[in-house]
């Protein structure tokens, strides 16, 4: 009898200390980690969802003009546009050739599964957590492909920058998610963090080199 109850007792315990693990690094628990990168994670997921609804159709019709002025927002405010979705300077009246959105429809395609994937972010979460950065890389590695091509030339309006954040703070707190449940490798944990670290990093000196640009910009102008 006092084996089944000091047996009962343990197993108790650990049920316990496993319902609450806490992340060393951070000393979050891994309750809050994982309600913080599920709430990122389907925020990027649907922002590239409804991207890949906004972008494909035009992009199908070979107006490319359109979709460039959905993804170049800033870039075409900047040529005189004065409502979204709108082309303008150099995008207006281009014959382009048939054929030539094609491309463009498969970009909103790929944002659209990409989209999908880090919906499905949070049942790897509550679900395979030991996994979850692996598959938190998908999402991650495509946005540096967003990152390089748009961000870098400062082409996209805030939602569109917010987003190289979000994933970031998302892989981040996944990572952090695993080494609370589980215990990790010190080299997975240095790869895990330093990851989204560098994306973050990357876009905070892009962010910055914009504001200092855009400041001088206006100094020379108010100089004339």
């Amino acid at each position: 009898f006092w084996n089944t109850q000091s047996q009962n007792f343990n197993n108790s315990s650990l049920h316990e200390a496993r319902e609450t693990p806490r992340c060393e690094i951070t000393m979050l628990s891994l309750a809050t980690l994982r309600a913080v990168a599920t709430v990122l994670w389907v925020e990027w997921g649907l922002v590239h969802v409804v991207a890949c609804l906004l972008i494909s159709p035009p992009a199908w019709r070979d107006a490319c003009a359109t979709v460039y002025a959905i993804v170049y927002d800033k870039h075409m405010k900047s040529h005189g546009a004065t409502k979204p979705g709108e082309p303008a300077g150099p995008f207006v009246n281009v014959a382009w050739p048939k054929h030539s959105g094609k491309i463009l429809c498969h970009h909103g395609l790929n944002l659209g599964w990409i989209g999908l994937w880090a919906l499905a972010m949070p049942v790897w979460l509550y679900t395979s957590t030991r996994t979850a950065a692996v598959f938190g890389l998908v999402p991650y590695l495509a946005d540096w492909g967003y990152f390089v091509t748009q961000d870098a030339f400062d082409l996209c309006e805030v939602p569109g920058q917010m987003q190289t954040f979000i994933v970031s703070v998302a892989l981040g707190c996944t990572s952090l998610a695993v080494m609370a449940e589980y215990d990790v490798p010190r080299w997975e944990q240095v790869a895990t963090l330093f990851l989204p670290a560098w994306l973050f990093g990357s876009a905070v000196l892009v962010r910055g080199a914009s504001a200092l640009t855009s400041k001088a910009s206006g100094d020379t102008k108010k100089a004339t």
